[in-house]
């Protein structure tokens, strides 16, 4: 099953593809203004984040800042966690620091500590003796006479505001420490538009580190600034600015640095994907949902076209449980049964078509008219797209898409037909979308405002050949099981009306498809591939389909589909996520240094 012989050109250049990729980044609000809107308003929240620490330290000496990529401008709503700086302006950390300063001091020792850190030597412990007490369970003997802070014993403290609130100390859930970072989660609840909400923290959460406020003799600022600068950045101004800013230690020890691993990486990758919707749980969720609505759907077809021979099924991603919200159309498979396509039939009632496949490009069949069926209704709304050729009448899959038949053409005068709009046909579907409005319903919630619907009529098929070939393929690594295989078999198929591009009567030609099937075994995978082809979908349309329109997610089902059937379920584990990953790249990479992808179906 997946792969047919259809090739596909591709060509691009650097230039093209950099374009590509700065349209996708702007869409995504990473356009230069987009960016500055960003740091401007994470400069207001930092300003009120410190002033409400003030308030519940009840010490003005405490300044609490934004940081990180939020304040950057750079960072992403689901993806990245809050940092906020705690800083102790009551202490303070110098390399000249000498006894009799107010403040608790400790002095700087760059010699003996490796590049880019430093121990931390008491040597005041200052007039407020509530300070230094704060600080005392984590200063230690190392040398005779002489103490140190020790940064693994300062991290096993939390002492952050947020644990004081009543409120945010129950739904507060503190994570494994992970170097100077003390990181915290928010459990989930029901809130309005606010703060957490805004910054995503349910789910996400904060990064919380404590530093100290640091004195240098401008040694290492002054080497920077010396630097030897061949291409004008950054400006002098800019030079000049970071002078003046202040410098902090943070409590991690070199014991803590390490390369982050594929392994490590892959487990991050997965445990972000879950805060996105895609883990176990949520997936059947979803599939679970869009299987009752698309019995809905099928009820209210039947009902507006008052026909019970129509049957339309939503399927594609959102029904593989692999949709996203703000990227899939819903997909809309509208099924004709008062119509067969076979090789023969005795169904005299119903208008058939005979599959010729033999003279047809593979997984593509030509639709002989063999009889017109008793109710002259249904040979009437297809009469307009029957063709002679070659002494015999065929039906048009051209001239069948001339035709719109979407239930919500029907219904005129009412608010979804005056809202929604059809584009230009694309392959056997038709696009739509609606126009945006206030009202919260079913749009909405569908998110078919700006996205809408894909619409694709087919009329069933026996496609037993096919089916039986592919059953009795060779499987090593037992994927798909005998229970998904038997279901599988005892699935409808359809045919939809579009041929192979650039051959001969591509306009007579119907696509064999077999839609329902191929959702199954999406849904048979396990979390980990389903993650992997959310991953790949997201390359296929900001990376692959900018060069070739044809590049396109089911592209990218055919290659899961295959790697599913040649690499074991137990190698599809959290851990391996990204070497999954860089094997469905591999499995590309030949067709694409050799410029062609081939199609997929079940031959």
């Amino acid at each position: 099953m997946w792969f047919s012989s259809d090739l596909i050109m591709l060509s691009v250049t650097q230039e093209y593809l950099s374009k590509c990729v700065s349209q996708v980044l702007d869409e995504l609000g990473f356009s230069h203004q987009g960016i500055k809107e960003r740091i401007r308003f994470d400069k207001k929240i930092s300003r009120a984040s410190d002033t409400v620490a003030k308030f519940l330290y009840e010490n003005e000496m405490i300044e609490e800042i934004i940081a990180g990529s939020v304040s950057e401008g750079i960072g992403l709503q689901y993806c990245n966690d809050l940092d906020i700086v705690h800083i102790n302006h009551a202490v303070i950390c110098s390399d000249n620091t000498v006894p009799g300063n107010d403040k608790l001091s400790f002095k700087i020792d760059l010699n003996r500590a490796p590049a880019g850190y430093t121990f931390l030597e008491l040597v005041n412990k200052g007039r407020e003796s509530a300070t230094y007490e704060s600080f005392e369970y984590a200063v230690v003997e190392k040398e005779r006479g002489r103490y140190y802070l020790s940064s693994k014993l300062y991290m096993s403290k939390k002492d952050d505001f947020l644990i004081k609130n009543s409120f945010l100390d129950k739904i507060t859930r503190f994570k494994k420490q992970h170097g100077p970072s003390i990181p915290r989660k928010f459990d989930h609840f029901f809130v309005e538009e606010d703060l957490l909400s805004h910054y995503n923290l349910t789910d996400k959460g904060i990064d919380f580190v404590r530093s100290l406020p640091c004195k240098l003799d401008n040694k290492i600022l002054n080497a920077w600034k010396s630097r030897d600068r061949k291409c004008g950045w950054p400006g002098q101004e800019t030079i000049d600015h970071v002078m003046s800013l202040p410098v902090h230690v943070v409590p991690v020890w070199t014991g803590e640095l390490m390369m982050t691993s594929a392994e490590d990486l892959s487990k991050w990758m997965s445990e972000y994907m879950d805060m996105l919707g895609f883990g176990q749980q949520r997936i059947k969720e979803r599939i679970g949902f869009y299987r009752k609505f698309s019995r809905a759907i099928d009820i209210a077809a039947k009902y507006i076209h008052t026909n019970d021979n129509i049957e339309e099924v939503i399927g594609g991603s959102i029904t593989e449980g692999t949709g996203m919200q703000y990227c899939n159309d819903v997909d809309i498979l509208h099924v004709n049964h008062a119509v067969i396509c076979c090789g023969s039939s005795t169904e005299n009632d119903k208008v058939i078509f005979k599959m010729e496949q033999k003279r047809a490009p593979e997984g593509y069949t030509y639709l002989k008219l063999m009889r017109k069926g008793t109710d002259s209704k249904t040979y009437e709304s297809l009469k307009y797209a029957v063709v002679e050729r070659k002494r015999a009448e065929y039906l048009s899959s051209k001239l069948f898409m001339t035709k719109n038949d979407n239930f919500l053409r029907l219904i005129k005068g009412t608010f979804l037909y005056k809202i929604t709009h059809y584009m230009k046909p694309y392959g056997p579907s038709i696009p739509s979308y609606m126009e945006q409005f206030d009202e919260e319903g079913l749009p909405s919630s569908m998110n078919l405002i700006d996205k809408g619907m894909d619409f694709v009529r087919g009329f069933p098929c026996h496609a037993d050949k096919e089916l039986e070939a592919w059953k009795k393929r060779n499987r090593n690594c037992g994927w798909p099981s005998q229970e998904t295989i038997g279901k599988v078999m005892s699935l409808p198929v359809q045919v939809v009306p579009v041929g192979k591009v650039g051959s001969t009567d591509e306009d007579l030609q119907w696509r064999i498809s077999f839609t329902m099937a191929e959702v199954l075994l999406i849904q048979s995978f396990n979390n980990t591939q389903t993650k992997v082809f959310v991953l790949m979908k997201l390359a296929a349309k900001h990376i692959f389909q900018p060069m070739c329109s044809n590049i396109s997610s089911y592209i990218v089902k055919t290659v899961m589909l295959w790697q599913a059937e040649n690499i074991s379920q137990n190698e599809y584990c959290e851990e391996k996520l990204i070497s999954r990953m860089m094997d469905a790249f591999a499995f590309l990479n030949p067709l694409l240094h050799e410029h062609f992808v081939k199609n997929g179906c079940f031959h």
